[in-house]
């Protein structure tokens, strides 16, 4: 860190920072996959989608 003038502080802000911005998941299915909601439906909500299942179903609570 030294050699590129990174100090521990800067660090420990840098990850704060990270913290913040973390987006939480909003829709979530069995396999793992997950979406924040925002952009594009992801491929395998818009499959889910598009075979008559109900976006809400995939709704995280919280």
């Amino acid at each position: 860190m030294n050699e590129f003038g990174i100090t521990f502080d800067a660090l420990e802000r840098s990850f704060a920072e990270d913290e913040k911005n973390a987006r939480a998941i909003r829709y979530q299915d069995a396999s793992g996959h997950a979406w924040d909601g925002r952009g594009d439906l992801p491929e395998w909500l818009r499959r889910a989608v598009a075979s008559g299942q109900n976006i809400d179903f995939f709704r995280c609570e919280g």
